[in-house]
């Protein structure tokens, strides 16, 4: 597996990715309602990310499930 100063990384640059989609999330859906797009424009902004991550779910599943055959 990978050295333990190469995965700390890893984790570090995750953990501040993460922070930065939990600060712009509230301030975009908030700029949006402000502009009057509606919770339904919000939604429909957060889609394409919703997906995205459905999908990476279910290739990694499949992924997985590959390995274990072999």
């Amino acid at each position: 597996f990978y050295p333990a100063a190469i995965r700390a990384t890893g984790v570090g640059t995750v953990v501040a990715v993460g922070r930065l989609g939990a600060m712009s999330g509230p301030l975009l859906a908030g700029k949006m309602l402000a502009l009057g797009t509606g919770t339904i424009g919000v939604m429909a902004a957060s889609a394409p990310g919703i997906v995205l991550a459905g999908v990476a779910v279910f290739w990694l599943m499949h992924r997985q499930q590959r390995a274990a055959m072999v």
